[in-house]
Parts: structure tokens; C-alpha cells; sequence
């Protein structure tokens, strides 16, 4: 239960739509992340390079990503937290929704299992700025409040 929770709270966190340069106003406590903070943190992009929502790199060839993300999905990039230049690119060799993945019927309905893996066609190895998510191990039990972080752009 706890690997699916740190799961979807990864897929919560990367799947932020993105927004102005500067820090959202609504955001409560919100900072300007450092490259090394957030190392496995993607952008997920459309085939001209614009940027369409965020992803987690969990080894050198998958991405933890929102299902509804896949649409126009094209490649990703890493190592940058700037979502239109820099970093490393790979094109995306396949999407895999979760398989009871349900659109939202209106923009007031959530998506249900909202959740997909995708897989790169070329490997992006680790650096100094580029790095895998760390889930918990099966069986793990997070502590009830203790704090997390939550990134996108």
C-alpha cells in the first residue's frame, strides 16, 4: 500500500500543468527548486517541443506519468528545470496506461487511475543533475504527517 501511495503521489506532484516562470500565487510555501533537488523530475513533450506535463524517471528508460498525458506525448527531457531548453532528450517508444484508466466524462470529474509508464527509445543514463526516483520498499509504512514535496512546473 505504500509503494502505490508514493506512487500516485509521484504522479500527483510530476503531472502539474505548467504555468508562468514565477512561483503560483495559490501555491502555499512554494520555492524555486535547485537542479539537485529534484533530479528525477521530466518534462513530458509534444512532437514541437513544447512542454505537456511533467513525469518522474524511475530507471535510464521508464517515466511514472498521468495516463491523461499520453495523448500528444513525443519525447522527454531531463536534467533541467528549465521544461523548454536544456537537458538531455529522448523520444518515447511507447505508453501504457494503467489498464482501468477512465477519462473524467467533464472538467469537474476526476480521471480514475490516472496513472501510466512510459518507455524511451534511447536511455538517459544518470549525471550530475539527472538521477531515478527512490520508492519505498513493499510493505513500507510511511509516517502519518510527515512532510513531502511536490514538483512540477
Amino acid at each position: 500500500m505504500a509503494r502505490k501511495s508514493a506512487i500516485m503521489l509521484a504522479v500527483a506532484c510530476s503531472t502539474l500543468l505548467t504555468t508562468a516562470a514565477s512561483i503560483d500565487k495559490r501555491l502555499a510555501g512554494g520555492e524555486a527548486a535547485k537542479i539537485s533537488e529534484i533530479p528525477s523530475m521530466v518534462s513530458i513533450q509534444n512532437e514541437r517541443g513544447h512542454h505537456e506535463c511533467g513525469g518522474t524517471l524511475l530507471d535510464s528508460t521508464t517515466v511514472l506519468t498521468a495516463a491523461h498525458c499520453l495523448g500528444s506525448s513525443h519525447a522527454v527531457r531531463a536534467g533541467t528545470l528549465n521544461a523548454h531548453e536544456g537537458g538531455v532528450i529522448a523520444n518515447i517508444s511507447s505508453r501504457k496506461p494503467h489498464p482501468n484508466y477512465k477519462k473524467r466524462a467533464s472538467v469537474y470529474d476526476t480521471p480514475e487511475n490516472d496513472i501510466a509508464i512510459v518507455k524511451l527509445l534511447t536511455p538517459i543514463e544518470t549525471s550530475a543533475v539527472i538521477e531515478y526516483a527512490t520508492l519505498p520498499e513493499d510493505g513500507s509504512n510511511p509516517v502519518a504527517d510527515s512532510a513531502a514535496i511536490a514538483a512540477g512546473w
